[in-house]
């Protein structure tokens, strides 16, 4: 199972995410993704969770669904993205960082 870790911008105006989510309600067909998978998201209600959940990357946003559903749950602009990393990539940067020290 796949797991990523990301930095998002918090200074979207409110009114263009709710532009952006109006049509976003499944999937886009298959052929606009650029990348799909499955990975384990955390979810923090009165305790954190890990739960499964399918991803899609497209040009335009990266999306999070149930394992299974074309219904999207929620969804990330592009443009919100501010960075990504994998947790072997941190895990480098930590050695790569106390071995210069």
């Amino acid at each position: 199972m796949a797991s990523i870790i990301a930095s998002r911008r918090t200074s979207a105006k409110e009114e263009d995410m709710m532009s952006l989510m109006t049509p976003l309600r499944n999937l886009p067909e298959q052929e606009e993704w650029v990348k799909e998978g499955e990975l384990e998201k955390q979810v923090v209600v009165s305790n954190i969770f890990w739960r499964n959940r399918r991803c899609c990357l497209t040009s335009e946003f990266f999306a999070f669904t149930r394992v299974g559903s074309q219904d999207i749950l929620e969804f990330i602009p592009l443009q919100d993205i501010e960075a990504c990393d994998t947790p072997q990539s941190l895990v480098n940067k930590k050695r790569g960082s106390a071995d210069a020290a």
